[in-house]
C-alpha cells in the first residue's frame, strides 16, 4: 500500500478489505443495505486496481471488472425482492 501512499495502519485497512469483500458480498446477497454495501465493495476495487497499476504487479483486469459490476449495482439498486424493499419500503 505504500505505492497508493497509505503507509499508516496497513492492518486497519487489511482488515476493512476483508470485512467489505466478506460481509459486503453477504449483503448484497441479502439485499440488505445493499447500496452502501455495493459503493464500499466498489471503494475497495477501485483501490486494488490502483494498486496493480502503480506496483506493476499483477493485472488489475479482474479487480477492474469487479468495480465495474459493483458499481452498476450500485446505481441498479435492490430490487424488489431485496429485503431492502421489505424493510424500508415506503410504499
Amino acid at each position: 500500500m505504500g505505492s497508493l501512499g497509505i503507509d499508516i495502519f496497513p492492518a486497519f485497512f487489511g482488515f476493512m478489505a476483508a470485512f467489505s469483500e466478506s460481509v459486503g458480498s453477504i449483503l448484497i446477497l441479502l439485499g440488505l443495505f445493499f447500496q452502501p454495501a455495493a459503493f464500499f465493495l466498489f471503494c475497495t476495487m477501485a483501490v486494488g486496481v490502483l494498486f496493480h497499476i502503480t506496483s506493476g504487479i499483477g493485472s488489475p483486469e479482474l479487480a477492474m471488472a469487479y468495480g465495474l459490476i459493483y458499481l452498476t449495482l450500485f446505481f441498479a439498486g435492490p430490487g424488489k425482492f431485496s429485503l431492502d424493499n421489505k424493510f424500508f419500503s415506503t410504499d
